[in-house]
Order: C-alpha cells, then structure tokens, then sequence
C-alpha cells in the first residue's frame, strides 16, 4: 500500500516534522496485515525519482553524471526485498545532524568504483555535502518495469528529507486494507491530505501505456 502525502500540518521545525512523519509511520505499520512500513521520497515504479550530478569527493577531473537519487528511510530494502550485498542498511541514527552517508546499487559500484570495495569512498552528489559509502545494495527497477539496470544512489530520509511516502508491505491483498489505511490516516491527523493506493495502482500509467502498445502492435500484425 502505497500513501503519498500532499497536505501537512505547520511544524515548528524539522525535527518536530521528522517526528510526526515517523509516527505516522508506526501507526500505519500497526494496522493488522501489515507486515513492514517504511519511508521513502519517491514511490517504486512511480516514474518520479530524481537524477543529479555525481563526482567521486576530490576527483573533479571526473565529467558529472547523472545517477538516480533516492531518499529512504530504515527497514526500505528488507521491505522492497532488495538484498544487501556489502555493509548495511541505514539506521534510525543516520538523521540530521549526523555525517552524511549513502547506500549505492551494484550498478554503480561497478561503475564507478571498479576493483574496490565501496565501502568507506566518499561521493559528492548535486551540490550535498560529502557522503560516505556505508552500504551496496542489488540492482531494482526504480522508474519503470522494463528500464535497464542503472546507477542509484539512496540517501537516509531524514538526513535528505522529501516528500514523504509511506510504503506498506502486507500479509495478504493490498487493495483491501486502502480503506484501513486511509481511515487510519483521518483518525491520526485529520489536517493531513494523502493520496491511499496500491503500489500496482501507482505505477499503472507505465502499464497502461504498455498495455496500449502490446495493443497496437497486435493490430498492426494482424493489418
């Protein structure tokens, strides 16, 4: 079940802000059928990740490319069953105010840092302070189903804070707890307005769209 927040509330300040994010999040991860929920700045599939200038810190003779950027909080591979292939996962102590870190795809470590262990490289990324690599995480489609594997690198939300988006992994249909969730969300705050959908439902103008080609391909075979 994917939740998209479009309204919040006035904070006084980020802090205030990041704690009222997560504890929206537990309250979602509290609803009986949810298996995991997890914070992330853009939804999977969603077709709205961002892209920005990299350079490995200090090597400016490097052109700029432009990987992939994600912001996501504790717990987003285990729920997304993206495997962590070397170092870790982020932890609810990598949040503001602490040294900025980074978790990059197999893509990019075989890019970008070939015959090395990753771990411990630092990274400059669109103009962010300098990131150490703490973890190197499996390949997963990040904008569309049918895109090659490209080059991601994911930020602690709240050391990157976006626009939050709840990822709710289930034990059973997703589509029958939407209206739960979306209950759930009234009761918790009644000033926050948020799009409730699930991840298919989300990601279903890319499919739509494949739908309409497979569509037009078959017709144009049987002209």
């Amino acid at each position: 079940v994917v939740t998209r927040l479009l309204v919040e509330p006035e904070f006084e300040n980020d802090a205030a802000r990041q704690a009222f994010r997560y504890a929206l999040t537990e309250r979602i991860a509290a609803i009986p059928g949810v298996q995991s929920a997890v914070v992330s700045g853009v939804v999977p599939l969603g077709g709205d990740a961002l892209v920005a200038s990299f350079h490995p810190a200090g090597r400016t003779d490097i052109p700029g490319t432009r990987p992939a950027t994600l912001s996501v909080g504790p717990g987003y591979f285990a729920a997304l069953e993206i495997p962590v292939l070397v170092g870790r996962e982020f932890a609810a102590a990598h949040r503001a105010g602490t040294p900025p870190v980074a978790i990059v795809n197999q893509t990019f470590a075989a890019t970008y840092f070939p015959g090395t262990t990753v771990i411990g490289e630092r990274i400059d990324i669109g103009g962010e302070d300098d990131a150490e690599i703490v973890g190197v995480v499996g390949d997963s489609r990040i904008d569309t189903i049918g895109e090659a594997p490209k080059s991601v690198v994911y930020y602690p939300f709240a050391q990157r804070p976006r626009r939050l988006t709840v990822l709710a992994r289930t034990t059973g249909d997703p589509a029958r707890l939407v209206p739960t969730v979306r209950a759930v969300m009234a009761a918790f705050d009644a000033r926050v307005k948020a799009d409730v959908t699930t991840l298919r439902e989300a990601a279903s103008t890319e499919l739509n769209m494949r739908r309409v080609g497979t569509t037009m391909v078959g017709a144009i075979g049987v002209v």
